[in-house]
């Protein structure tokens, strides 16, 4: 074989790979509707079986994921609140996908007149003292953290605000808040109010305050969790620059705003994170990082939140 067909042969099945990674590798665009009334989903949060992939739909229910083989027989795991859960292989994906409304059997309700003079305070941080926070780049995720009925919230039963701690490269960084029940397990079970409740964090340290007021949501007396559910779209996207030990070159990643605080906790049963589509107990800081802080060495992540409770 002479020299210039072998150079002609390796250009040609160079530019074959090149052609079938594009064709195999490359974006799934796909809008998401609501199987009964066809209205567009937004802030579907989707994610790629057992791998760091996924992405939010926007408020138009339209959404775009990078780097997917289209011939894979792993699936996507699209979720909403209000929505059954639904699984796709992705080679079977087309490009509209319905969901199927969720039927939610409520509990028994209790009605009680609500006054509104007396108020108390649970779990009251200080913004000065938080410096540890929690992010997401790539892939949607959420953060769970539980509260435990006491008696004493018999007097002010209702729910009037949560107050996170938030850090933010953008202003109004927009993130979603979810309320689940505790499982046989101990980890979040199934939601406990069936629609999304936005909250909107200020550019810089804040205290972001989301009032659901409007709710006249009772402490259940089993407690719950409180999760916050990161939106991975294009409104909350900034770029991080960092540089690994010892190298001054520079690296760029993308972060989905806003962070939120952490405080340390000795109890693993009260904080779960929920990514791959299933929830996992938090992990325990290492005593020997030089990352971690001192208090929260040998100890776990806690969401820092802040209730107030009133009649």
């Amino acid at each position: 074989m002479n020299l210039e067909l072998r150079i002609n042969m390796k250009l040609f099945f160079s530019i074959f790979l090149i052609f079938t990674y594009f064709f195999c590798f490359s974006q799934i665009n796909g809008v998401i509707l609501d199987s009964i009334s066809e209205k567009e989903i937004p802030y579907v949060n989707i994610w790629v079986e057992d791998e760091n992939n996924g992405t939010t739909s926007d408020e138009y229910g339209v959404f775009h994921l990078k780097n997917i083989n289209k011939n894979e027989i792993k699936q996507l795991t699209f979720s909403s609140l209000g929505y059954e859960i639904k699984k796709i292989k992705i080679s079977n994906l087309s490009d509209t996908i319905l969901l199927n409304p969720k039927s939610v059997l409520l509990d028994e309700i209790v009605l009680i007149k609500k006054k509104g003079d007396k108020k108390l305070i649970i779990s009251k941080f200080k913004k000065s003292k938080i410096n540890s926070h929690i992010t997401s780049s790539k892939l949607p995720w959420m953060f769970a953290r539980y509260f435990q009925y006491e008696s004493n919230y018999e007097k002010t039963p209702f729910i009037k605000s949560f107050t996170f701690l938030t850090k933010s490269k953008i202003d109004n960084a927009k993130f979603n808040i979810r309320f689940y029940d505790k499982s046989k397990s101990g980890e979040p079970g199934k939601p406990i109010y069936n629609e999304n409740i936005y909250g909107y964090a200020k550019k810089g340290k804040s205290k972001t305050v989301v009032d659901i007021s409007e709710l006249d949501f009772i402490f259940p007396l089993n407690g719950f969790f409180v999760v916050v559910e990161w939106l991975i779209i294009e409104e909350n996207k900034s770029i991080f620059t960092f540089s690994y030990d010892g190298s001054s070159k520079k690296h760029k990643s993308d972060r989905y705003n806003p962070k939120f605080g952490l405080i340390p906790t000795e109890d693993q049963s009260l904080s779960f994170s929920y990514s791959k589509s299933k929830w996992h107990k938090s992990w325990l800081n290492k005593e020997d990082s030089k990352y971690t802080s001192k208090k929260f060495r040998n100890k776990y992540n806690l969401l820092a939140v802040q209730l107030e409770l009133t009649n």
